[in-house]
């Protein structure tokens, strides 16, 4: 192996961004010796070094955004590795040469067409000018964004990410929201978060519909015991959501610890993917920055995600007086493919009820 390339580190991504070498020409590395971090899916990866050997080049920089598969070093000698679809553990044999470049396998992209048939013109014949208007479309779209956005900066992995994500979101789901205000007893903002996700796992025990996956294309549902929530972090690199696992089996003051230590990778930029992965519903503490209500997008295969803007102090009618009261505004979004009206309804309710308590 003389050419060791990008290889695909489980996300089924076809893209990372290189953040770090941790090598330089000329060094002599060990097999298995981190080589490079990079980052995909909004996690950052190390790359290990699938043999031993003399580095003599550097095939990409960091800071840049290349392609599975693309070269990332040279090796002093040995053959070009080609990298195999395969799934291989890292540095795994495979019986005929050292491959170690692939770690997971790049998801293949399945195309479903759908023909229909169109009076007065064949399906065919409608299928090619469709996609002569979208090259026309493509062209005029690709000089205008040329002149537009000369001098612009392309998005980091995460942001791109986010982009993806939210662009999938807007495509697949059918989204509402409710909104709420809910009385809460406790001043201190920092127990909100531990105080949400405790009413959320409540919310999920009044209505199970919510801590639930969805897939459209087969409209299957699948519903979930454990609650595994999303918390949603903003951070300089963007907008980054670890999972809090269990959630269920947690009591107020360990969720506040993990909460916290997640919050903290996120803005070291050192989270690792499996703490990411698994989210059956996502939380939104939007309120600690600004604003009151929203309409948080739900995350497929998720069905729902709760928003908790800036609370706020209120005088309410209290029999022939008035009291003071502190409220705090809730956004329920949910995709109504696979959540009734009346689900999302019962389980806001049960989460306002929660918060009211002591």
């Amino acid at each position: 192996m003389k050419i060791f390339r990008l290889p695909d580190v489980g996300e089924g991504l076809a893209e990372a961004n290189i953040v770090q070498w941790h090598v330089a020409v000329g060094d002599e590395v060990a097999a298995d010796q981190i080589i490079v971090s990079v980052e995909t899916a909004k996690a950052v990866v190390d790359i290990p070094s699938p043999r031993a050997g003399r580095i003599t080049a550097l095939l990409a920089k960091e800071g840049d955004i290349i392609p599975t598969h693309a070269a990332l070093l040279e090796f002093a000698d040995g053959e070009e590795a080609v990298a195999s679809s395969k799934p291989l553990a890292a540095h795994e044999d495979n019986g005929s040469h050292d491959n170690g470049s692939v770690v997971g396998q790049l998801s293949r992209q399945t195309v479903t067409r759908r023909e229909n048939f169109i009076i007065g013109r064949h399906r065919h014949t409608e299928g090619r000018l469709q996609k002569t208007r979208e090259r026309r479309s493509q062209r005029s779209h690709d000089i205008h964004s040329t002149a537009l956005f000369e001098g612009g900066e392309n998005l980091d992995m995460t942001r791109r990410a986010m982009a993806e994500n939210m662009q999938r979101a807007h495509q697949e789901v059918a989204l509402v929201t409710l909104t709420l205000e809910a009385e809460i007893s406790f001043e201190d903002r920092r127990q909100l978060t531990s105080r949400l996700v405790r009413a959320l796992v409540a919310a999920v025990h009044a209505e199970p519909a919510l801590n639930a996956w969805y897939d459209g294309s087969t409209q299957k549902r699948k519903l979930h015991e454990a609650v595994h929530v999303g918390m949603a972090v903003d951070t300089t690199h963007g907008l980054y959501v670890p999972v809090l696992e269990n959630a269920q089996d947690k009591e107020a003051m360990q969720i506040a610890r993990e909460v916290a230590e997640l919050k903290q990778a996120a803005e070291a930029h050192a989270l690792r993917p499996e703490k990411m992965r698994g989210a059956t519903i996502t939380l939104s503490n939007f309120g600690a920055l600004a604003g009151r209500f929203a309409t948080p997008l739900v995350s497929p295969p998720q069905v729902a995600i709760l928003g908790a803007g800036h609370a706020e102090d209120r005088l309410l009618p209290d029999g022939e007086g008035m009291r003071r009261a502190r409220l705090l505004p809730l956004s329920l979004s949910f995709d109504h493919r696979a959540v009734t009206g009346g689900e999302a309804a019962r389980f806001l309710a049960a989460a306002a009820a929660d918060l009211a308590l002591p």
